[in-house]
């Protein structure tokens, strides 16, 4: 199984690129977003109501992006040493980034509208970083903001940008949609998990959390001749500790899915003594026959959600459908029928 994520893992938290991007020149002002200072982007940044992400955040998750092997006393002191650290990470857009990043939030906007005008996008701030906690190129959002890697401003890249922002503008429209994730989810298989979900002590000590994929309460059931299990995705570090010889925060990642064991008050979620999973591997052809083969962008569903809704889009600009099979196609028209009725 480790060979099938590979790909996965190298590119985890940046959107897919795979496809035609939209066309640059589809401009049109559009005032649904703002650009942040470092002042203001340094409180957007370190802040998360929606979904408590600096509550859920192991210490070695926080002790790995700041790069530091020295262990903190308490999860708060390690929180406060990361929130500082992030107040530093940012910085403000320059003339020329604001001047590129118009035309790409202009044209996504207006790209989205064109293809679901009654989808409701909330107001999208902002942020630049330096790129020190997630590393170069690494793209992610926050309640309702995108944060953005210094080293992807580039004029060269305005095609990728506007790729990238359509599949950053769904997470944040999943985040403020609580019925966007149920609905599309059900279309890959996930369906919401009504009951506690209990995790043992040898994943809490290693588990790595996607800022774009917060939410873990949905699993996926999976067949194997006649036997069915429920699974969640969950992304660990393969270190338990900050090493010398990694090169970052996306060096330390693994991604697999886990089996639960259901009781009557709560699932939990099944491991060995280090903490990775031990499902076993003929149950993923039941895993990727139930997602479809769009996207190899696969560690939690609102990422492949994600890369659904940009090609999507993509597809409805182009009116092409050609280069996804038949059972994607299926799913693509699926996600319009559903997101079409989203205001």
């Amino acid at each position: 199984m480790e060979k099938v994520f590979v790909f996965c893992l190298i590119i985890l938290f940046c959107s897919c690129k795979k496809g035609v991007p939209p066309t640059p020149e589809i401009f049109k002002e559009n005032k649904a977003y703002q650009f942040l200072d470092s002042l203001a982007a340094s409180d957007k940044i370190t802040t998360d109501k929606e979904e408590n992400f600096f509550e859920i955040t192991s210490t070695l998750e926080y002790a790995i992006q700041i790069h530091s092997k020295e262990s903190c006393t308490t999860h708060q002191q390690c929180q406060s040493k990361y929130i500082q650290f992030l107040k530093e990470d940012v910085t403000s857009f320059s003339e020329e980034d604001i001047e590129l990043m118009k035309k790409v939030m202009d044209s996504a906007l207006w790209l989205v509208n064109h293809a679901l005008p009654k989808l409701e996008i909330p107001e999208i701030d902002l942020v630049k970083t330096s790129a020190n906690h997630y590393g170069p190129s690494v793209y992610y959002t926050r309640e309702n903001a995108i944060i953005i890697p210094f080293n992807e401003l580039r004029k060269d890249n305005l095609t990728g940008l506007i790729s990238v922002m359509l599949h950053e503008i769904s997470h944040i429209i999943s985040r403020y949609h609580p019925s966007f994730k149920t609905d599309l989810y059900a279309l890959i298989g996930f369906k919401p998990i009504n009951k506690k979900l209990v995790y043992p002590q040898e994943i809490l000590d290693i588990i790595l959390k996607n800022p774009d994929g917060l939410n873990d309460q949905y699993y996926i059931e999976l067949e194997s001749n006649d036997s069915t299990i429920k699974a969640v995705p969950i992304i660990v570090s393969n270190k338990p500790t900050v090493s010398d010889n990694k090169s970052g925060f996306m060096s330390y990642i693994k991604f697999d899915l886990y089996v639960l064991e259901e009781t009557d008050q709560y699932y939990k979620i099944t491991c060995n003594n280090k903490g990775y999973s031990t499902i076993a591997p003929e149950y993923m052809g039941s895993f990727f026959e139930q997602i479809k083969d769009n996207t190899q962008y696969i560690i939690h569903p609102d990422e492949i959600i994600a890369d659904n809704f940009l090609y999507l889009i993509q597809a409805s600009r182009d009116k092409n459908y050609e280069r996804f099979s038949s059972e994607g196609k299926i799913l693509l028209e699926e996600m319009r029928n559903i997101l079409r009725l989203y205001n």
